[in-house]
């Protein structure tokens, strides 16, 4: 019976390789499927160029106001690319968890720290009422510039390198070069441009890690892993993409991606450990000493302090809808506002079903997404430039399926309005607008990016759960049919077997 369900199963595959071509290849896909890459590609690129059309425009009717109070600045005159200067300030004080509060890990604070030493001394010192001064600095703003292009570079050429890996033809890969393009003129670039925020650099070393830990040269699987120990480094919740290493049961590798994790982690800590925390005379030892200043004695340690940091900046977000985040939060609050412990619960079950739901994932954009998803669901991890991390499954989506269903429609479409900087809602910025979100029990916010931010993650993770429940019970009935159909025809081959005939005296 066993063999004849292995016959069956081989046979169908058989069928269906029929229709396939070279490996690899998009154009090569069956014919006649629902959807072709090409109507994907055309609808991202034509409703990329129309938004941003019609932002130009607004922008010249406005004298650019459309564009910069309205769809970056959100009025924050003087807070521009601070996340950068003002962790250059962090950087440069030896206080920078117990004084500072900071919440980057030290990896972080030891780029920024290096970059210091580009700037004149007293600059990185200012007051936080005077830190505008390091925004009209020729050499903080030129530093600031080449930082980003760095990263930019180095983002574009990983995302070139996944292409490249992939075998495309020529056209197809001219295609994902146009699509690398605009998602540099996304929104959630465009957005972490202007916070100046160390996520840019992140970008980079999170997709190295996912387009290339299966590769097969041994070199690159290794950097991969040292990459996503440097992006947990920088931003830590990156750290959530090891589970693809736990999904295939890679243990060893697992290993060795931790233990780069914790040297990333420690080895820049010692920067920021002042040494006399490390070498104190007295009865107590060194080394003890030393383990104290970087875990603490009552709460008073090195990683105490940047967890308490942490969990202070967690916590401290009001209750209520904040639009720059994606989170499932966002809902809770809006039906029921200051719902905290409600928001709580819904948000850390949501994660939870997102984690089981990588199991069910056969296709690799679905299990990044659903990681990102991870991610995005927690608040202080949920900031609008955050959803870059969601290229990585997009051009998964787009590049490395050879075929597409009509469910792939909605998930292009979510994409999309994920990604497209759309027009704002500058010309409408009237007081009845206004009235209506105060009624709501939200702030007015003309972006249309931020206001559709959480629907569309939310729907898009929604959708792709019902899509892996249902083909898991399709699978389930299919292999049930299998086995019948193997068992009938091993029966009817009893039947036919001819009976023994009778011995004769």
């Amino acid at each position: 019976m066993a063999e004849k369900v292995k016959e069956i199963i081989s046979s169908g595959k058989k069928d269906e390789g029929n229709t396939k071509g070279p490996k690899g290849s998009l154009d090569s896909r069956p014919k006649g499927k629902k959807i072709e890459f090409r109507d994907m590609f055309l609808f991202f690129t034509l409703f990329f160029y129309c938004c941003f059309l019609i932002n130009f425009l607004f922008a010249c009717v406005s004298h650019g106001n459309s564009f910069g109070e309205s769809l970056y600045y959100n009025g924050r005159r003087t807070d521009l690319f601070m996340d950068f200067f003002n962790s250059m300030r962090d950087a440069s004080n030896s206080d920078v968890y117990t004084g500072r509060n900071n919440i980057y890990p030290p990896l972080s604070l030891l780029i920024f720290k290096f970059l210091d030493l580009f700037v004149d001394p007293q600059l990185v010192k200012t007051t936080s009422e005077d830190k505008v001064l390091m925004e009209l600095n020729q050499r903080t703003m030129m530093i600031f510039f080449l930082f980003a292009i760095i990263c930019v570079i180095f983002t574009v050429r990983v995302l070139n390198a996944y292409l490249n890996a992939l075998n495309l033809d020529k056209k197809t890969r001219s295609e994902g070069r146009v699509l690398i393009f605009l998602l540099l003129l996304s929104y959630p670039m465009i957005f972490g441009i202007e916070r100046g925020n160390i996520v840019l650099l992140c970008y980079f070393f999170t997709a190295y890690f996912v387009f290339f830990y299966k590769s097969e040269n041994k070199l690159m699987r290794e950097l991969s892993y040292v990459s996503l120990a440097i992006a947990a480094g920088i931003k830590i919740y990156p750290a959530f993409f090891g589970l693809l290493l736990l999904y295939d049961k890679r243990w060893k590798d697992a290993g060795k991606t931790i233990l780069y994790g914790i040297i990333a982690f420690a080895v820049p800590a010692l920067f920021f450990i002042h040494p006399s925390s490390l070498f104190e005379a007295g009865n107590v030892s060194a080394s003890h000493s030393g383990m104290l200043a970087i875990l603490g004695e009552e709460g008073n340690g090195f990683i105490s302090t940047l967890i308490q940091n942490i969990i202070t900046f967690t916590t401290k977000r009001k209750s209520v809808v904040n639009l720059s985040s994606v989170s499932i939060e966002n809902i809770i609050f809006l039906i029921a506002p200051g719902s905290v412990i409600t928001a709580n619960i819904v948000m850390v079950s949501f994660d939870v079903i997102a984690a089981l739901m990588i199991f069910l994932a056969k296709k690799d954009w679905q299990k990044s997404f659903l990681i990102c998803y991870m991610m995005l669901n927690i608040p202080a991890a949920s900031t609008s430039y955050a959803i870059f991390f969601l290229v990585i499954p997009f051009l998964q989506f787009m590049f490395g399926e050879k075929e597409h269903t009509r469910i792939d429609w909605l998930y292009l479409v979510l994409f999309t309005l994920l990604f497209v900087p759309l027009p704002t809602l500058w010309y409408f910025n009237s007081a009845p607008m206004k009235e209506l979100a105060y009624y709501l029990g939200i702030k007015y916010n003309a972006k249309l990016n931020q206001i559709l931010g959480t629907p569309c993650v939310q729907a898009m993770f929604i959708s792709l759960v019902i899509q892996l429940m249902g083909s898991s019970e399709k699978k389930d009935e299919s292999s049930m049919k299998i086995l019948k159909k193997s068992k009938k025809s091993e029966n009817s081959e009893t039947d036919e077997k001819p009976a023994p005939a009778k011995e004769t005296a």
